[in-house]
């Protein structure tokens, strides 16, 4: 009799044949005694996603494919996850990293006596120095974003499946901030948040300009809808506050030059852009 998986792996994944491999390999070495599944959410992939996650079936009984064309994003792609997932815990990692071979165990353990739980995050055993440089390692702590609450990153988050149903799941609006929102409305509903320490995840950052500068705008753009939505926890998020922000690192472009700060100026001035950008609309739409 096939025993019924206690915990469900969720992985959004669009074009990300480069690096599925090296996350499913990870959890195909799990060191667990926790039944678990692995379903990939295939999220409109023109690449060999697909052919590299049917080859780890033999590795990973519980594997098997979603089909999420309908729409875009990793809140969607997460949701649809959940929708053919049948554990009870439900654990997010993204296709891009690698999860240690105490993850499993260890994010289900925490979920024993908590709603919500966030993972470490370790950045250095994929990115240079100079990718790093600026880019907290968050193996100690969890994450804590510009609303000072301490939140459980995608890459790296665990929920019951009766919280993640009683919350609605991740609000797909909120994308790429659909992690943060969802742990902000679980600590204002009452729910515990808790950190893995041993629920390590060896994050991949960025690491050209352009994609730092993409992810980072659009990260500021997130931080401007949860501030519209929560707009009465943390510092006040203005738009003369976020030009001025802006300008003043633009008055610092030389460290573009210099290889051990060009991202980390990069990732500063792309994230108060989006977050003035965002400002801006909402001022234009009367929030």
């Amino acid at each position: 009799m096939t025993q019924t998986p206690e915990i469900s792996v969720v992985i959004p994944a669009h074009n990300a044949a480069a690096t599925i491999g090296v996350q499913l390999a990870a959890l195909a070495e799990q060191q667990t005694n926790h039944p678990f599944e692995v379903i990939v959410v295939d999220n409109r992939s023109s690449d060999d996603t697909a052919r590299i996650v049917a080859g780890f079936h033999d590795r990973l009984p519980g594997l098997r494919i979603a089909d999420a064309r309908a729409g875009e994003g990793a809140a969607y792609a997460r949701n649809t996850g959940v929708q053919e997932a049948t554990g009870e815990l439900l654990l997010f990692c993204d296709a891009d990293d690698e999860v240690h071979p105490g993850w499993v165990g260890a994010m289900g353990a925490a979920l024993q006596d908590a709603d919500i739980v966030g993972g470490a995050i370790e950045v250095a055993k994929f990115n240079p120095p100079e990718v790093q440089s600026g880019y907290p390692n968050l193996a100690p702590q969890l994450q804590v974003g510009r609303h000072q609450l301490p939140f459980a990153t995608g890459c790296s988050m665990g929920i019951r499946r009766a919280v993640f149903e009683r919350l609605g799941g991740f609000d797909e609006s909120s994308s790429p901030a659909e992690d943060q929102d969802l742990s902000l409305r679980a600590q204002f509903a009452g729910c515990r948040l808790v950190f893995a320490p041993d629920a390590i995840v060896y994050y991949r950052l960025r690491s050209g300009i352009r994609a730092v500068a993409r992810q980072h705008y659009h990260y500021g753009l997130s931080d401007a809808r949860l501030f519209s939505r929560f707009p009465d926890v943390g510092p006040p998020l203005t738009v003369y506050g976020e030009a001025r922000m802006v300008l003043g690192t633009l008055r610092r472009a030389p460290q573009f030059l210099d290889p051990m700060k060009r991202v980390r100026w990069m990732r500063k001035l792309s994230l108060h852009s989006g977050r003035l950008v965002g400002m801006r609309r909402l001022d234009r739409q009367g929030r």
